[in-house]
């Protein structure tokens, strides 16, 4: 660093020094003879003797120049001999200072210009091309390997009627999901014979059913109805008058639909239709069985009768009993029943319905066929004249059981060629 005055300590030796010449001025010199001191002298303005104001003016006073005055000897300046203990070593001065500035170092530091941490040299590149592997790829002509197996057809679903447990509940086709495939895919034939002139028990055809499932007496004594899977009422009109030489016939066929279902239910499912001849007042609504038809094989006992579809496909006939008339019931039921799987069976039972129904109105040919509903069916049974009506119907009711209606209460008359029956087969109104 370059000081540019003085240190300190040269600072209070130049000090001391003038301040030791000023006290020698003032009080070391001796007074000097002939000299007036400044208590001899008056003011300013009278500081000249009068001799010389006159001289130089010209006015009072002697004008004579005075005597030249005789040289004083030389005042001695020496400075007197320091007092004893007094210290008059001065500080030695501290160096001077070198105001010259110092010659810069021209020479330029040598910098780095790589920046840090990067390699600024360029990559050797190799010019020479790659080598190309020109052969042809090696392809596997091996066919491809395909899992042809069947797919798993046990994981749970939707229940649908394919004879299946597709919910995988323990119960195959559960109720009512077949009930649609059995009212479109089955038929239920109802005939009719006057004068005992029906076919034999378990024929292929009644009249001109099952192939024409219209026939209307044509040339013979015997007619026939059924359904066509359209869900509607089947009108069968009778022939003279119907009493114990009349025979009643019914079948039941199914074919198509969902693979097996239809020859299933065909085998393990029958419609039954009854006649009660007189016995009105102890016939209850509903029973498990008709007058012991199903104990006696159909044979009836005690005014009773009965007949069954038979689960083959066939006709099977019904002989009535005494005279049809007012005091005669008819029933109807759907029942199925497999012995190696009794669930499957209950669930189809519960799935359809079969309707037997009754005119007694005098026909005037306005009566029509396939009609979606008799009186109160399907939905309401009737078999009473509750509101002055002649017509009848009731439904096997998806519980197996026999149900009937009455053909009169109320009207005393016999039941003849002017009345018919009617027939029909529902789904559960649940089924998909």
């Amino acid at each position: 660093m370059i000081t540019t005055g003085f240190s300190r300590s040269a600072r209070a030796a130049r000090f001391a020094s003038a301040l030791l010449a000023a006290v020698c001025m003032l009080g070391c010199l001796p007074e000097l003879p002939g000299r007036l001191s400044a208590a001899d002298v008056g003011p300013a303005s009278d500081m000249r003797a009068p001799d010389v104001q006159d001289a130089r003016t010209g006015v009072g006073g002697d004008s004579a120049l005075p005597d030249v005055l005789e040289p004083e000897p030389p005042v001695d300046m020496a400075l007197p001999e320091p007092e004893p203990g007094m210290d008059m070593d001065l500080p030695e001065p501290e160096p001077s200072v070198d105001m010259e500035p110092p010659e810069p170092d021209m020479d330029l530091p040598e910098l780095d210009m790589d920046p840090p941490g990067l390699d600024m040299g360029l990559p050797e590149l190799d010019m020479d091309p790659p080598e190309l592997d020109m052969s042809p790829p090696e392809l596997d002509m091996a066919p491809p390997e395909f899992d042809l197996s069947p797919p798993d057809l046990n994981l749970p679903g939707p229940e649908v009627c394919n004879g299946l447990d597709d919910d995988q509940n323990g119960v195959v086709d559960d109720a009512p999901v077949c009930g649609r495939v059995i009212a479109e895919n089955c038929r239920v034939f109802l005939g009719w014979a006057d004068n005992d002139n029906g076919p034999a028990d378990g024929s292929e055809t009644w009249g001109a059913c099952p192939d024409n499932d219209t026939d209307d007496f044509d040339g013979d004594e015997v007619a026939c109805r059924g359904t066509r899977g359209q869900q509607l009422f089947r009108r069968l009109q009778l022939k003279g008058n119907v009493n114990d030489d009349d025979d009643m016939g019914i079948a039941f066929q199914c074919e198509g639909g969902p693979p097996g279902v239809a020859e299933w239910i065909e085998s393990s499912c029958e419609v039954w239709i009854g006649q009660a001849d007189g016995l009105r007042a102890d016939l209850g609504r509903a029973r498990d069985d008709w007058g012991g038809c199903l104990a006696n094989g159909g044979n009836p006992r005690g005014g009773w009768t009965c007949e069954s579809s038979g689960r083959d496909g066939l006709f099977h006939r019904m002989s009535l009993t005494g005279d049809v008339n007012y005091d005669d019931a008819f029933a109807v039921a759907f029942r199925c029943a497999d012995p190696d799987d009794e669930a499957r069976a209950a669930a189809a039972q519960a799935s359809a319905a079969v309707f037997l129904a009754f005119d007694g109105s005098p026909d005037d040919g306005s009566a029509v066929d396939l009609q979606p509903r008799w009186s109160a069916c399907p939905g309401e049974r009737r078999d009473a004249l509750d509101d002055g009506s002649s017509e009848r119907c009731v439904s096997s009711a998806f519980d197996g059981r026999f149900h009937r209606f009455t053909i009169e209460d109320g009207f005393f008359f016999d039941v003849t060629g002017e009345h018919a029956f009617g027939i029909a087969l529902f789904a559960h109104p649940d089924s998909p």
